[in-house]
């Protein structure tokens, strides 16, 4: 007569109780890498966007002809810059903020905001050094509040720029 190996019940609830716990401790663990892997992914957008910003102000400040300073706010934490463009048309070149967005507008034009809903502006400052033998130097500083959707806390950080105006 054959003797056939079976399977005791207890083996089998042994068997199915690891492989739930695998899975378990898998299932955690890979969504613990897509959290991370989505999170970066802000973080680098969001790096890419201050970094538009910052390319954009940059051109905007170096290609003025100078400041219009009637027009301009300094040292002030909602201020505004007022450029005067070699474009007619263009002047006067404004960036300020409105309600947490950072604007540029030329002329009569409407404003342009700069910044996506996931940055908040909460102030931005101008100073401006000049003298009579180097262009006017301009300093942007700026309090950047980063919204997330995330369930870490939303970031604060400093933006910084020092330009001259083209000589």
């Amino acid at each position: 007569m054959k003797k056939y190996k079976a399977s005791t019940l207890v083996e089998i609830v042994i068997y199915f109780t690891l492989l739930a716990v695998f899975l378990g401790v898998a299932t955690s663990f890979s969504i613990q890498i897509i959290g991370a892997s989505h999170s970066a992914s802000n973080e680098s957008n969001l790096a890419t966007e201050l970094s538009l910003i910052r390319s954009r102000l940059t051109t905007e400040i170096q290609s003025a002809e100078s400041i219009d300073l009637s027009g301009s706010v300094f040292n002030d934490p909602n201020g505004v810059l007022s450029l005067n463009m070699e474009d007619v048309s263009s002047n006067p070149t404004s960036i300020s903020l409105s309600n947490g967005d950072i604007q540029i507008q030329y002329g009569t034009d409407s404003a342009i905001t700069l910044n996506s809903s996931a940055l908040h502006f909460a102030s931005l400052q101008f100073q401006v050094f000049s003298s009579d033998k180097t262009p006017d130097h301009v300093i942007l500083d700026a309090v950047v509040n980063v919204e997330t959707d995330l369930d870490i806390s939303d970031a604060t950080s400093n933006f910084h720029l020092a330009l001259s105006l083209r000589p």
